[in-house]
């Protein structure tokens, strides 16, 4: 979840985390979680499925609780060129914990229906006010919602894997910020870091950072690879082994 301190009242609930973006502004962001976390999908190997909404992923007046921001109507289907960078976002995750996530197709249902599949579902929509740039839900309860991730679809996105324009939004950076708030992990105060609450227009924030990762692992533990990596580190230790025992003839 992300909470943003943009007046000394203004609060966002532990159920949503937003990233907000202004030129020139600088946020002050707080967590009300002393662990750094909040919720989770299960534990190491869990299995957690991602889709990209379709136009029946209709949010019906969503405001929250706060008025911090709002959102309604049809959300817009993600385009093609999106989903590579969506993708790495994924992985960046999964090479970094245990959980594994795997794309599935949508239910079709709107936001928020119950028995809605995937776990995470990806949708374009329009938010306000200005300087928001998408927000995630914490899985903090059994709602469909949880997990779910919307991008705002008024900015300028970057999709490719090379550096945005000056006035481009990187979407792989956003992504694998919202992402770690959909499996469950808070803003950090670390400005360096990809979960600080704030982004700054035209930059790369892509990598997890020695707090993620510790946290990520802590609920989902280590990464475990795939059968053909294990292979090759076997045969490699193996190798190792060999070369560097004694012959017979020492």
């Amino acid at each position: 979840m992300r909470l943003i301190k943009i007046t000394s009242s203004l609060k966002l609930l532990v159920l949503l985390a937003v990233i907000v973006l202004l030129p020139g502004i600088s946020y002050a962001a707080w967590i009300e979680s002393p662990t750094g976390w909040i919720g989770n999908w299960g534990g190491p190997g869990t299995t957690v499925t991602y889709s990209f909404a379709t136009t029946n992923y209709v949010i019906d007046n969503y405001t929250a609780p706060t008025n911090a921001y709002s959102t309604s109507g049809v959300a817009q289907v993600v385009p093609e060129a999106w989903k590579p960078a969506l993708a790495t976002a994924f992985d960046t995750w999964s090479a970094s914990c245990g959980l594994n996530f795997v794309e599935v197709a949508d239910s079709g249902q709107a936001w928020n229906t119950d028995g809605a599949a995937g776990d995470i579902r990806i949708a374009l929509t329009e938010v306000d006010p200005s300087g928001v740039l998408a927000y995630g839900y914490m899985p903090t309860g059994p709602v469909s919602a949880w997990g779910d991730i919307h991008f705002d679809s008024t900015w300028d996105w970057y999709v490719g894997s090379g550096a945005p324009g000056a006035s481009q939004i990187d979407l792989i950076s956003v992504a694998v910020h919202e992402l770690g708030h959909a499996i469950g992990v808070v803003h950090n105060d670390d400005p360096t870091s990809v979960m600080s609450p704030t982004y700054t227009i035209g930059t790369v924030e892509r990598d997890l950072g020695v707090p993620e990762t510790d946290l990520v692992q802590l609920q989902y533990g280590e990464s475990t690879p795939e059968p053909a990596t294990m292979l090759l580190l076997c045969l490699s230790l193996g190798a190792g082994y060999f070369m560097s025992s004694p012959s017979d003839d020492d």
